[in-house]
């Protein structure tokens, strides 16, 4: 309402989908398109004996966009290995579920900031607490949490993201028309 003519630059949406923009002028952006395909066959060559996936995620909109967008990645691999999503617990709950898992298996980790008692946790803290907890490889999808005890992944970067969203900026700035960018 304030600037209906101003072009719309977007950056960091889970689950994008072409539809969002369908009928509206002015908008481009950077899809966050994760690769947990990609994570999930790299790790499964490095642990060729695994047999069993725990994917960990929240329950916000954004938990729920990126597991969304797992599933459907990770169909490829139905029946080679068991695919297990956990429940909205608790990050007592989590940490005990993860304790238990068997040598043959490996955690997925996607977006997680917020437990099932509202308890907001940060990319360093939900890392550590999932590699101190896990008694396997714990992968994940995000760069911000290397370094922080996950061993590795196809990553996705903000910073990257931000990036190619200025870039794209500048050109709407320069004159060109911002649905003309794909």
């Amino acid at each position: 309402q304030l600037f209906p003519k101003a072009a719309i630059v977007f950056c960091g949406i889970n689950g994008y989908d072409p539809k969002m923009i369908e009928n509206r002028e002015n908008v481009t952006g950077v899809a966050e398109l994760l690769d947990a395909e990609g994570t999930l066959a790299l790790a499964l060559q490095l642990h060729p004996g695994t047999r069993k996936v725990v994917v960990v995620h929240d329950y916000t909109i954004t938990g729920l966009a990126t597991k969304r967008e797992t599933e459907e990645q990770l169909k490829p691999f139905a029946g080679r290995v068991n695919i297990v999503y956990l429940a909205d617990m608790t990050t007592t709950e989590l940490t005990e579920n993860l304790r238990q898992l068997p040598a043959d298996s490996l955690v997925l980790a996607l977006s997680y900031s917020l437990d099932k008692e509202g308890q907001v946790i940060n990319h360093e803290k939900i890392s550590h607490l999932l590699s101190h907890a896990s008694p396997v490889p714990v992968y994940g999808l995000h760069e911000e949490r290397l370094g922080f005890g996950i061993v590795g992944g196809q990553f996705l970067g903000g910073k990257l993201q931000g990036t190619r969203a200025a870039e794209l900026a500048a050109r709407i700035l320069g004159g060109e028309p911002a649905s003309r960018i794909p």
